[in-house]
């Protein structure tokens, strides 16, 4: 893998305070980070407190023009 791919994942998960990225974490290690890092973004910008007061619905409930 490119050290540039690490360093991405590395500074996001110091920043979402996950952990850092090591070239030498197994596959297992590595793929555990990513799903945590993936999990924090999505809960991030599920939660109306902080992505502005927008949440989530249901397809069929909303009125489409």
């Amino acid at each position: 893998m490119s050290n540039g791919w690490i360093r991405a994942i590395d500074e996001a998960l110091v920043r979402a305070d996950l952990g850092v990225a090591n070239e030498c974490d197994s596959y297992e290690e590595a793929k555990k980070k990513l799903n945590d890092l993936i999990c924090w973004e999505i809960d991030v910008a599920t939660d109306p407190v902080l992505n502005g007061g927008y949440v989530l619905v249901p397809l069929d409930i909303v009125e489409l023009e």
